[in-house]
């Protein structure tokens, strides 16, 4: 029933009632009234059309009943207070229409009062602004949301932002899905408001749950590229979009009303994003849609952009992943600690690296550096740059000389990238350590007793660097020293390069066990890197010549003119060697180059010799190191080829897969032989034969 005149209330009524009642009821706004204890004695006929209260239930605070339960705290704190100090009220709420779905109100009141100044009435209006809310809603929803996905760093985080910005706002939940590689639809995010429901819809990613030959829903908008509008989801809408094995679940979650919009991205339909109403008394209807299409295509970039990153950061991450080392090489007397973070705050890999590897004759090297830049494409030059390092090493293993021909690389490559780089190398008979640097930060030598150099021998970096004819430096190590070698995100977590390298310093100065990761945790302190971090520390221990473990090296020293002992380390030689498998015919070719290399050392440099026996890399490796004049060689034949002068190194040429001889910084000389292997041994074998007969 509709009042007639406020004379149907209990308090004092407006003057002149009839004229009154037709004025109030032709305004536009909801009008009424309240005694001063807030007791609401008259509305106009508008409060009835819209709320479908009779004028008992909506007398007094009977208004609480359509009132939305989100905003009712707020108001009953809002009203009463200014009941109590006599200020004006004003407050935005919604309030719930006959149909049982809600509109957003403002609401004024003020005071009437006597000539005593006492409150005699209240006097407010309810002015239906839900257009200008939700449009006020949605700027503001638009402007957070680009914020929003601008600082999304990866795809899930893409997604986590586009379905938690419409929840609950927009949707009681939403989810958005995708099209994959195989082209199949799947849930690739979904939010709901409810902390339960949202754990059952969390289930469902991955999941492909709609059939693609439906005519409804997710399905048909991806097949049309039209938006889809339902006010009332049916048993026989979900029937017929969701597939029977996830009906159950999806039922579990409620829809009462849905709405589907394509995402467009590239001239193509990538997904949608599906936004569901249950529980709340909302539903969509025609007016809903333009929100959600212009929500679709300011997401619908973003997300495609996520999605061909994240393509490109796997590619890139599993191509990084088969660059960098999968375990670390096993060299007596080293031991090796290595790591590798990606930076946190990144959304894609950088071009760092270490590594380390043996030669053929032994010796180690070790190499760390960054190209600049991030993605794929700096993961490629990673990896071209450090295979060439190997390569160049392989062929000269001379520091300055293996950055050389890198830095040749570099700008054949065009575009060149900019690449530091450190590159050393270990003699582990005698820690000898040669190292060059191409605008690499300094590596850090810890002494034994703790004294912290900085190995600051450095160039320009690789692609600018050009020629250099020097530059190498070379430390022999001493026994329990360790080497420290890291890329510039280390020393970046506070943005100053220089503050960054003390506590690198600092921290490694104190470091032990696992120097690496240590290192990394007294420097980052549980923040987050800024930049890919690459550490690499090599602790040595003791030299090949000092090394007591025959199952991996034998040393012999004795006199050049001690032929006995000479026959007897020689028979010693040849049985280790046959002890780790090596066949008659190639224990004849081994036994020739030991017999060369030693007559050889007996022929020129007279004294004592040292000869030592590698089995713990790729293939074993004959070293002998005599203390005279000392000499490099060249392989080549005398030019008499009648004369027995010349010929014996020219022979281990010839029978050992590799012969390198150095003169040390001590004096004398280094002959490296490397034995071959297994086929070339052969080969080998067959030669000898063939000149013995």
């Amino acid at each position: 029933m509709i009042p007639q005149s406020p004379d149907d209330f209990r308090g004092r009524p407006p003057a002149d009632t009839a004229s009154f009642r037709v004025i109030a009821d032709a305004v536009p706004q909801m009008l009424w009234s309240a005694l001063p204890d807030g007791w609401i004695d008259w509305y106009t006929a508008r409060w009835y059309e819209y709320t479908g209260q009779t004028a008992e239930e909506a007398a007094g605070w009977g208004w609480q009943a359509v009132h939305h339960p989100e905003d009712l705290p707020a108001v009953m704190r809002a009203w009463p207070g200014s009941i109590a100090s006599g200020e004006p009220f004003e407050m935005e709420f919604r309030l719930r229409g006959r149909d049982g779905r809600f509109r957003w109100f403002l609401t004024r009141a003020i005071p009437l009062r006597d000539e005593a100044g006492v409150i005699a009435r209240w006097y407010g209006t309810n002015t239906d602004i839900h257009a200008e809310h939700r449009a006020r809603l949605r700027e503001r929803f638009f402007s957070q949301l680009g914020a929003e996905l601008s600082g999304a760093l990866s795809l899930e985080q893409t997604l986590r932002v586009v379905t938690r910005s419409v929840v609950p706002d927009f949707a009681d939940w939403a989810l958005v899905n995708l099209i994959d590689d195989r082209n199949d639809v799947r849930l690739s995010a979904a939010y709901h408001s409810d902390p339960e429901k949202r754990a059952w819809l969390q289930t469902l990613r991955g999941q492909s749950y709609g059939s693609p030959s439906s005519r409804a829903g997710t399905a048909y908008v991806i097949r049309t590229g039209k938006p889809q509008v339902y006010e009332t989801v049916s048993d026989t809408l979900l029937h017929d979009t969701i597939d029977a094995p996830f009906r159950v679940d999806f039922e579990r979650v409620g829809f009462d009303s849905a709405l589907v919009v394509p995402l467009f991205f590239a001239g193509k339909v990538v997904g949608t994003l599906n936004a569901v109403m249950h529980g709340s008394g909302r539903h969509y209807s025609a007016s809903d849609v333009p929100f959600f299409e212009e929500l679709g295509r300011r997401i619908a970039p973003a997300i495609g952009n996520a999605t061909a990153y994240e393509r490109e950061r796997r590619v890139a991450t599993t191509f990084q992943e088969a660059a960098l080392l999968p375990s670390l090489p096993d060299v007596p007397g080293l031991t090796f600690d290595a790591m590798y973070q990606a930076a946190m705050l990144e959304a894609t890999v950088g071009g760092d690296w270490y590594d380390i590897f043996r030669l053929p004759d032994g010796r180690v090297v070790f190499s760390i550096g960054d190209v600049a830049g991030k993605g794929l494409r700096a993961a490629v030059a990673m990896a071209s740059v450090r295979q060439s390092i190997r390569t160049a090493a392989l062929i000269n293993p001379e520091p300055v000389a293996v950055l050389n021909a890198v830095d040749r690389i570099v700008r054949a490559m065009g575009e060149a990238p900019f690449v530091t780089a450190f590159v050393g190398v270990l003699d582990p008979v005698s820690f000898e350590f040669t190292f060059a640097s191409a605008g690499h930060p300094p590596s850090l030598l810890r002494d034994p007793d703790g004294t912290v150099t900085l190995l600051d021998q450095g160039d320009l970096p690789l692609g600018l660097r050009g020629r250099a004819d020097d530059g190498a430096r070379t430390l022999e190590i001493a026994p329990g020293s360790v080497l420290l070698c890291y890329t510039d995100g280390l020393t970046e977590f506070d943005r100053d390069a220089v503050a960054g390298e003390r506590r690198v310093r600092d921290a490694f100065a104190v470091a032990s066990g696992d120097i690496a990761r240590e290192v990394y945790a007294r420097v980052a302190r549980g923040r987050p890197a800024q930049d890919d971090v690459a550490i690499l520390a090599v602790s040595f221990h003791q030299p090949l010549q000092a090394l007591d473990d025959p199952r991996r090296a034998a040393v012999w020293s004795f006199a050049a003119a001690d032929a006995e002992n000479a026959r007897r380390i020689r028979h010693d030689y040849v049985a280790r060697l046959q002890a780790v498998g090596l066949t008659p015919d190639e224990l004849c070719s081994a036994e020739l180059v030991f017999g060369e290399l030693i007559g050889n050392v007996v022929r020129y440099a007279p004294g004592a010799i040292t000869a030592m026996l590698d089995v713990s890399g790729s293939a074993p490796v004959l070293h002998v190191v005599d203390g005279g004049r000392g000499f490099e060689f060249r392989p080549r034949l005398p030019a008499d080829l009648l004369s027995e002068r010349g010929r014996g190194l020219f022979l281990v040429t010839a029978f050992a897969e590799e012969l390198s001889v150095e003169r040390r910084r001590a004096g004398g000389s280094h002959a490296r032989a490397v034995l071959a292997g297994r086929t070339r041994y052969r080969t080998a074998s067959s030669l000898s034969r063939d000149a013995v007969l």
